[in-house]
């Protein structure tokens, strides 16, 4: 993150994506959550850098819609505690491996 002061105007904040990550990276956070060894938030947390970046270096399509729904992992939803389930993340990882 990295904010970028103009006279007369609001302070503007960036946020830099960090390099693209491997799908093998991805794949292991799907993996881990799936699992049971990270958390809803940690794994959101994780995708959410590359998700809310201003120009995010993504360039593989499989990569990012990974790291759309990743970063989506904890939301919350009135009428259950999560929006997704555990079977959620399993067909995400399933999308993923299905990629080329």
């Amino acid at each position: 993150m990295s904010t970028r002061k103009i006279p007369g105007k609001p302070t503007l904040v960036r946020f830099e994506s960090p390099p693209e990550p491997e799908k093998a990276e991805v794949e292991k956070v799907l993996e881990d959550l799936v699992a049971g060894r990270c958390s809803r938030a940690e794994a959101s947390d994780w995708a959410v850098r590359w998700v809310v970046a201003d120009d995010p270096e993504v360039e593989d399509d499989a990569v990012w819609e990974a790291l759309g729904v990743l970063s989506a992992a904890d939301l919350n939803i009135t009428d259950r505690l999560y929006l997704y389930e555990e079977e959620d993340f399993l067909q995400w990882l399933k999308d993923l491996w299905a990629a080329p």
